[in-house]
Protein backbone atom coordinates (compact mmCIF):
# COMPACT_ATOMS: atom_id res chain seq x y z
CA UNK A 1 0.00 0.00 0.00
CA UNK A 2 1.09 3.42 -0.51
CA UNK A 3 1.51 5.71 2.43
CA UNK A 4 -1.65 8.03 2.65
CA UNK A 5 0.05 11.60 3.09
CA UNK A 6 -0.05 14.89 1.51
CA UNK A 7 2.21 17.44 0.20
CA UNK A 8 1.57 20.65 1.43
CA UNK A 9 0.01 23.61 -0.79
CA UNK A 10 2.09 26.17 -2.19
CA UNK A 11 1.51 29.80 -1.81
CA UNK A 12 -0.17 30.18 -5.26
CA UNK A 13 -2.35 26.92 -4.29
CA UNK A 14 -3.52 28.30 -1.48
CA UNK A 15 -4.09 31.70 -2.54
CA UNK A 16 -6.09 29.91 -5.23
CA UNK A 17 -8.18 27.96 -2.90
CA UNK A 18 -9.18 31.55 -0.87
CA UNK A 19 -9.91 33.36 -4.02
CA UNK A 20 -12.46 30.48 -4.84
CA UNK A 21 -13.99 29.97 -1.39
CA UNK A 22 -14.25 34.07 -1.16
CA UNK A 23 -16.32 33.31 -5.03
CA UNK A 24 -18.53 30.63 -3.36
CA UNK A 25 -19.19 32.62 -0.44
CA UNK A 26 -19.87 35.90 -2.27
CA UNK A 27 -22.44 33.48 -4.75
CA UNK A 28 -24.48 32.25 -1.59
CA UNK A 29 -24.53 35.79 -0.32
CA UNK A 30 -26.14 36.78 -3.39
CA UNK A 31 -28.73 33.57 -3.48
CA UNK A 32 -29.25 34.52 -0.26
CA UNK A 33 -30.09 38.14 -0.77
CA UNK A 34 -32.31 37.34 -4.22
CA UNK A 35 -34.50 34.48 -2.23
CA UNK A 36 -34.65 37.15 0.63
CA UNK A 37 -36.27 39.81 -1.85
CA UNK A 38 -38.28 37.18 -3.08
CA UNK A 39 -39.73 36.05 0.19
CA UNK A 40 -40.01 40.03 0.79
CA UNK A 41 -41.88 40.36 -2.49
CA UNK A 42 -44.19 37.62 -2.10
CA UNK A 43 -45.41 39.07 1.64
CA UNK A 44 -45.29 42.63 0.13
CA UNK A 45 -47.73 41.10 -2.34
CA UNK A 46 -50.10 39.05 -0.72
CA UNK A 47 -50.63 42.42 1.68
CA UNK A 48 -51.38 45.09 -0.94
CA UNK A 49 -53.71 42.29 -2.75
CA UNK A 50 -55.71 42.26 0.24
CA UNK A 51 -55.74 45.89 0.70
CA UNK A 52 -56.50 46.29 -3.36
CA UNK A 53 -59.66 43.80 -2.51
CA UNK A 54 -60.50 46.21 0.46
CA UNK A 55 -60.30 49.03 -1.88
CA UNK A 56 -61.92 47.30 -4.90
CA UNK A 57 -65.07 46.31 -2.83
CA UNK A 58 -66.32 49.54 -2.94
CA UNK A 59 -65.94 49.43 -7.10
CA UNK A 60 -67.81 46.40 -6.93
CA UNK A 61 -70.49 48.47 -5.95
CA UNK A 62 -69.53 50.85 -8.63
CA UNK A 63 -69.94 47.83 -11.09
CA UNK A 64 -73.16 46.91 -9.86
CA UNK A 65 -74.35 50.41 -9.83
CA UNK A 66 -73.46 50.47 -13.00
CA UNK A 67 -75.05 47.33 -14.33
CA UNK A 68 -78.05 49.03 -12.54
CA UNK A 69 -77.48 52.09 -15.46
CA UNK A 70 -76.91 49.63 -17.77
CA UNK A 71 -80.91 48.54 -17.93
CA UNK A 72 -81.45 52.45 -19.32
CA UNK A 73 -78.52 51.55 -22.17
CA UNK A 74 -80.67 48.37 -23.18
CA UNK A 75 -83.94 50.07 -23.03
CA UNK A 76 -82.38 53.00 -25.56
CA UNK A 77 -80.83 49.90 -27.31
CA UNK A 78 -84.77 48.71 -27.41
CA UNK A 79 -85.93 52.10 -28.53
CA UNK A 80 -83.69 51.83 -31.57
CA UNK A 81 -84.94 48.60 -32.28
CA UNK A 82 -88.01 50.33 -33.81
CA UNK A 83 -85.74 52.69 -35.92
CA UNK A 84 -84.57 49.45 -37.73
CA UNK A 85 -85.92 50.68 -41.26
CA UNK A 86 -88.79 48.14 -41.30
CA UNK A 87 -90.46 50.24 -43.17
CA UNK A 88 -87.81 49.79 -46.27
CA UNK A 89 -89.24 47.18 -47.58
CA UNK A 90 -92.35 49.32 -48.91
CA UNK A 91 -90.35 51.43 -51.46
CA UNK A 92 -89.87 48.36 -52.44
CA UNK A 93 -93.31 47.04 -52.78
CA UNK A 94 -94.25 50.52 -54.07
CA UNK A 95 -91.48 49.82 -56.59
CA UNK A 96 -93.43 47.03 -57.43
CA UNK A 97 -96.29 48.35 -57.44
CA UNK A 98 -94.77 50.70 -59.94
CA UNK A 99 -95.01 47.88 -62.44
CA UNK A 100 -98.67 48.26 -62.87
CA UNK A 101 -98.40 51.08 -64.91
CA UNK A 102 -96.77 49.12 -67.47
CA UNK A 103 -100.09 47.29 -67.43
CA UNK A 104 -102.11 49.84 -67.65
CA UNK A 105 -100.09 51.10 -70.57
CA UNK A 106 -100.81 47.71 -72.06
CA UNK A 107 -104.23 48.12 -71.63
CA UNK A 108 -103.93 51.59 -72.92
CA UNK A 109 -103.58 49.20 -77.02
CA UNK A 110 -107.36 49.11 -76.57
CA UNK A 111 -108.06 51.74 -77.89
CA UNK A 112 -105.91 51.10 -80.93
CA UNK A 113 -108.71 47.97 -81.28
CA UNK A 114 -111.60 50.09 -80.85
CA UNK A 115 -110.07 52.76 -83.32
CA UNK A 116 -109.61 49.90 -85.83
CA UNK A 117 -113.59 48.98 -84.96
CA UNK A 118 -114.57 52.38 -85.89
CA UNK A 119 -112.93 52.34 -89.11
CA UNK A 120 -113.98 48.92 -90.26
CA UNK A 121 -117.60 49.86 -90.08
CA UNK A 122 -117.79 52.72 -92.90
CA UNK A 123 -120.94 54.50 -92.57
CA UNK A 124 -122.45 53.91 -96.19
CA UNK A 125 -125.32 56.87 -96.76
CA UNK A 126 -126.60 57.66 -100.54
CA UNK A 127 -126.10 60.40 -102.20
CA UNK A 128 -128.54 61.98 -103.96
CA UNK A 129 -129.96 59.36 -106.29
CA UNK A 130 -130.49 60.87 -110.14
CA UNK A 131 -134.02 59.26 -110.34
CA UNK A 132 -135.15 62.21 -108.06
CA UNK A 133 -137.01 64.97 -109.73
CA UNK A 134 -137.97 68.51 -109.00
CA UNK A 135 -141.48 67.61 -109.97
CA UNK A 136 -144.27 67.45 -107.87
CA UNK A 137 -145.38 64.22 -106.05
CA UNK A 138 -149.07 64.04 -106.04
CA UNK A 139 -150.69 60.54 -104.80
CA UNK A 140 -153.62 59.15 -107.20
CA UNK A 141 -156.68 60.32 -106.47
CA UNK A 142 -155.67 63.26 -104.34
CA UNK A 143 -157.60 64.85 -102.62
CA UNK A 144 -160.75 62.44 -102.42
CA UNK A 145 -159.50 59.59 -102.32
CA UNK A 146 -157.41 60.17 -99.11
CA UNK A 147 -160.95 60.33 -97.27
CA UNK A 148 -161.36 57.03 -97.70
CA UNK A 149 -158.74 55.44 -95.93
CA UNK A 150 -159.73 54.15 -92.14
CA UNK A 151 -157.80 55.22 -89.02
CA UNK A 152 -155.93 58.73 -89.00
CA UNK A 153 -152.62 60.38 -88.85
CA UNK A 154 -152.16 62.94 -86.18
CA UNK A 155 -148.20 63.92 -86.20
CA UNK A 156 -146.13 64.27 -83.16
CA UNK A 157 -142.80 65.47 -83.83
CA UNK A 158 -141.13 67.24 -87.04
CA UNK A 159 -137.87 67.40 -87.46
CA UNK A 160 -134.61 68.40 -89.69
CA UNK A 161 -131.20 67.16 -90.73
CA UNK A 162 -128.60 66.81 -93.46
CA UNK A 163 -126.87 64.02 -95.33
CA UNK A 164 -123.95 63.51 -97.76
CA UNK A 165 -125.73 64.70 -100.62
CA UNK A 166 -128.96 65.68 -99.31
CA UNK A 167 -131.12 67.75 -96.44
CA UNK A 168 -133.94 65.55 -94.78
CA UNK A 169 -137.34 66.92 -93.56
CA UNK A 170 -139.36 63.68 -91.68
CA UNK A 171 -143.26 64.29 -90.11
CA UNK A 172 -143.16 61.64 -87.19
CA UNK A 173 -146.94 60.16 -86.55
CA UNK A 174 -148.37 58.83 -83.70
CA UNK A 175 -147.16 55.30 -82.94
CA UNK A 176 -150.66 53.60 -83.17
CA UNK A 177 -151.99 55.35 -86.32
CA UNK A 178 -150.88 55.16 -89.96
CA UNK A 179 -149.20 57.38 -92.44
CA UNK A 180 -150.85 59.48 -94.25
CA UNK A 181 -153.12 58.45 -97.52
CA UNK A 182 -152.64 61.07 -99.68
CA UNK A 183 -150.29 63.96 -100.10
CA UNK A 184 -149.21 66.93 -102.69
CA UNK A 185 -145.64 67.98 -101.97
CA UNK A 186 -144.02 70.17 -104.86
CA UNK A 187 -141.91 73.52 -105.31
CA UNK A 188 -144.04 76.60 -105.89
CA UNK A 189 -143.95 79.63 -107.21
CA UNK A 190 -144.44 82.84 -105.68
CA UNK A 191 -145.55 83.36 -101.80
CA UNK A 192 -146.40 80.55 -99.37
CA UNK A 193 -149.42 81.83 -97.25
CA UNK A 194 -151.05 80.34 -94.15
CA UNK A 195 -154.65 78.75 -94.63
CA UNK A 196 -157.96 80.25 -93.70
CA UNK A 197 -156.18 83.02 -92.97
CA UNK A 198 -154.14 83.77 -96.61
CA UNK A 199 -151.60 85.67 -94.64
CA UNK A 200 -148.16 85.23 -96.02
CA UNK A 201 -145.76 83.05 -94.46
CA UNK A 202 -142.47 84.65 -93.06
CA UNK A 203 -139.73 82.33 -93.81
CA UNK A 204 -136.75 82.79 -95.40
CA UNK A 205 -135.29 81.42 -98.47
CA UNK A 206 -135.56 81.76 -102.36
CA UNK A 207 -137.52 78.44 -103.01
CA UNK A 208 -140.38 76.64 -101.46
CA UNK A 209 -141.64 73.79 -101.37
CA UNK A 210 -145.36 72.79 -100.50
CA UNK A 211 -145.95 70.00 -98.14
CA UNK A 212 -149.39 69.14 -97.91
CA UNK A 213 -151.30 66.02 -96.64
CA UNK A 214 -154.55 64.75 -95.22
CA UNK A 215 -155.44 62.96 -92.02
CA UNK A 216 -154.28 65.02 -89.38
CA UNK A 217 -157.59 67.02 -88.64
CA UNK A 218 -157.48 69.43 -85.92
CA UNK A 219 -161.35 69.96 -86.23
CA UNK A 220 -162.35 66.63 -86.10
CA UNK A 221 -159.73 65.83 -82.57
CA UNK A 222 -160.02 67.03 -79.09
CA UNK A 223 -157.30 69.96 -78.62
CA UNK A 224 -154.86 67.48 -76.31
CA UNK A 225 -154.54 65.77 -79.38
CA UNK A 226 -153.18 68.68 -81.67
CA UNK A 227 -149.82 69.08 -82.58
CA UNK A 228 -147.90 70.64 -80.11
CA UNK A 229 -144.18 70.49 -81.33
CA UNK A 230 -142.37 73.50 -82.73
CA UNK A 231 -143.50 74.77 -86.02
CA UNK A 232 -140.35 76.39 -86.99
CA UNK A 233 -136.77 74.98 -87.92
CA UNK A 234 -133.76 76.34 -89.25
CA UNK A 235 -131.46 74.73 -91.07
CA UNK A 236 -128.28 76.71 -89.61
CA UNK A 237 -128.64 75.12 -86.66
CA UNK A 238 -128.41 71.38 -88.40
CA UNK A 239 -125.62 72.33 -90.61
CA UNK A 240 -128.29 72.06 -93.67
CA UNK A 241 -126.57 72.34 -97.30
CA UNK A 242 -129.49 73.78 -99.45
CA UNK A 243 -132.44 73.59 -97.09
CA UNK A 244 -132.77 77.19 -95.23
CA UNK A 245 -136.37 76.97 -93.24
CA UNK A 246 -139.10 74.56 -92.40
CA UNK A 247 -142.49 76.19 -91.06
CA UNK A 248 -145.56 75.18 -90.39
CA UNK A 249 -148.55 77.06 -92.39
CA UNK A 250 -151.94 75.39 -90.78
CA UNK A 251 -154.02 72.17 -89.80
CA UNK A 252 -157.48 73.32 -91.11
CA UNK A 253 -160.21 71.35 -92.53
CA UNK A 254 -158.35 67.98 -92.28
CA UNK A 255 -154.77 69.46 -94.06
CA UNK A 256 -151.73 70.23 -92.92
CA UNK A 257 -149.36 71.98 -94.35
CA UNK A 258 -145.53 72.44 -93.87
CA UNK A 259 -143.33 75.00 -96.39
CA UNK A 260 -139.59 73.87 -96.64
CA UNK A 261 -137.46 76.88 -98.27
CA UNK A 262 -134.42 75.99 -99.88
CA UNK A 263 -131.41 78.06 -101.64
CA UNK A 264 -132.40 76.04 -105.23
CA UNK A 265 -135.15 74.43 -105.94
CA UNK A 266 -133.30 70.96 -106.23
CA UNK A 267 -134.89 67.15 -107.13
CA UNK A 268 -136.45 65.53 -103.93
CA UNK A 269 -137.72 62.13 -103.13
CA UNK A 270 -141.07 61.19 -101.17
CA UNK A 271 -141.58 58.50 -98.79
CA UNK A 272 -142.89 56.73 -95.72
CA UNK A 273 -141.38 54.60 -93.23
CA UNK A 274 -142.69 52.63 -89.99
CA UNK A 275 -142.50 52.08 -86.49
CA UNK A 276 -143.15 54.73 -85.88
CA UNK A 277 -144.94 56.08 -89.04
CA UNK A 278 -143.38 58.91 -90.54
CA UNK A 279 -143.14 60.58 -93.78
CA UNK A 280 -140.06 61.52 -95.41
CA UNK A 281 -138.91 64.18 -98.01
CA UNK A 282 -135.24 64.23 -98.95
CA UNK A 283 -133.80 67.42 -100.86
CA UNK A 284 -130.89 67.54 -102.97
CA UNK A 285 -127.80 70.00 -102.17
Amino acid sequence: MEPNWQREPTGDERNMRNIRSYKVATAALLIAVVVLGVCLSQSGDQGGTSDTEDQQAPQVSEGAATETTSPPQASSSTTEAPTTPTAEPAPSTTATTTTAPSTTATTTTAPSTTATTTTAVPTTVPSCDPSWSPAADVTAGWPSAAFTAPGRALQEQVRIGTHPGYDRFVIEFEEDGRTPNGWSIGWISGTPFHDASGEPVDIAGSEFLEVRYLGSAGWVTYPEAWYQGPQEFFGASFGTANLVEAEMAGDYEGYVTWYVSANTAAPFNVFTLSGPPRLVVDICH
